[in-house]
């Protein structure tokens, strides 16, 4: 799990950020009011609000590849996925980023096959990584969670997935993903690599279900 924390020059970036975007505010508004819910231990809720502040930030990346890059292109059919994928790209980004800058690739010098294996297993490295959490995204189990977290479902239940059963460490666990994703979106390499990733993680524009 993500343990970093942001400088104070990023902190003042991601404060201007969230001030400036009112979806990126109310995606804040989720996550503090889910810091709320936790304390007073009602953890399905916070998995819900939390799975909610994600996608608000998935729905930003989202509005700022395409602004960039016009030829960006995702599902509309499937929102609920495609916000959750974009969010599943930024985590990738952000781990092979980290990964390579550990290894200390210098892109100014990938002249040789072996700094540039170096990269490819860097990226390869940090896109195992992150696999897990993409693959729920795709499969579309984000969006079983955060149902679970709202509603009590027979269908659901009868599988053993209900409100009841989200404990303390399910909670923690999303809302360090909301914490995690607002950190990394100081990283505007980590961004705009991120919407390189994303046509990996849904390479089929029908894929529909939501």
């Amino acid at each position: 799990m993500d343990r970093r924390t942001l400088t104070p020059e990023e902190m003042k970036k991601l404060e201007t950020m969230v001030a400036a975007n009112p979806v990126l505010d109310n995606a804040f508004r989720l996550m503090s009011d889910g810091h709320i819910l936790f304390e007073n231990e009602r953890y399905s809720s916070v998995v819900a609000l939390a799975m909610l502040c994600l996608e608000e930030i998935g729905k930003h990346l989202l509005t700022i590849w395409t602004t960039r890059n016009p030829s960006f292109q995702y599902d509309k059919r499937a929102m609920h996925k495609m916000k959750q994928g974009a969010i599943a790209s930024l985590f990738m980004a952000d781990t092979v980023r980290r990964e390579y800058i550990k290894q200390g690739v210098d892109f100014s010098d990938l002249g040789n096959p072996e700094k540039m294996a170096v990269l490819v297993q860097s990226i390869k490295t940090g896109v195992e990584k992150e696999n897990m959490f993409a693959g729920s995204a795709k499969a579309g189990v984000l969006q079983i969670v955060k149902h679970s977290g709202q509603y009590y479902d027979e269908d659901l239940a009868a599988k053993g997935i209900e409100p009841s059963k989200i404990k303390v460490e399910h909670a923690d666990e999303f809302m360090r993903n909301c914490s995690r994703a607002f950190m990394v979106l100081t990283d505007d390499k980590a961004v705009a690599i991120a919407a390189d990733f994303f046509p990996l993680i849904y390479k089929s524009k029908g894929d529909r279900s939501a």
